[in-house]
């Protein structure tokens, strides 16, 4: 999957590659999660047998193309600017591309970043969000919370859904029992949510 644009690439596809330092990285880790320009990207820690590994970058995130290459370069060159203290404006997502991108984190772990196959079970983490905010406009949208540390991409009920009649303001996409764990875990731990089921 392109990480700037979320569209999947075919294994003998083209793409290119950007190679990042990442301070945070853990032992053992394979992905890390980054903030770049406001959206989540998905880099992959290279092993020690991958040619990345013996270069200056720690992790590497794989693009569909030049036009995504160079969309998540001016990010981080937007970001780099922003921490100097220059306003730079994030780019906001056009009504097409947040549609495509919703549809797709529609169909992975909310968690773990996992494709999750067609027909596979599923397990729904559902919450409820700090403050009397009324989201009813938003309902049917999908919206990336930051949860134990990594941004997690979330849905918000339809108004008059179940969900929303037992209470729930967010509900979250997770492969499994070990995921569904984990991110109940971190919710528990979060200040701004609080588990319902």
């Amino acid at each position: 999957m392109c990480a700037w644009c979320l569209r999947w690439i075919a294994p003998d596809a083209p793409h290119i590659t950007v190679p990042l330092v990442c301070d945070s990285l853990l032992p053992d880790q394979v992905f890390e999660e980054l903030e770049i320009d406001g959206r989540p990207v998905l880099a992959i820690v290279p092993g020690p047998a991958s040619p990345w590994a013996r270069g200056v970058a720690n992790v590497v995130v794989v693009t569909c193309g030049d036009e995504c290459a160079r969309a998540l370069e001016q990010g981080l060159r937007d970001d780099a600017a922003r921490a100097r203290g220059e306003t730079s404006p994030r780019r906001e997502a056009t009504e097409r591309e947040r549609c495509e991108a919703e549809r797709l984190l529609r169909h992975v772990c909310a968690w773990c970043w996992k494709p999750i196959r067609r027909n596979a079970p599923v397990i729904g983490v559902y919450a409820r969000l700090a403050g009397d905010r009324d989201r009813s406009a938003l309902g049917g949208r999908m919206i990336s919370l930051e949860i134990g540390g990594r941004l997690v991409a979330s849905l918000l009920p339809e108004e008059n859904s179940p969900a929303v009649l037992q209470g729930c303001d967010i509900g979250f996409l997770v492969c499994g029992d070990r995921c569904g764990r984990a991110l109940t875990a971190a919710v528990a731990l979060d200040q701004s949510l609080t588990i319902v089921h």
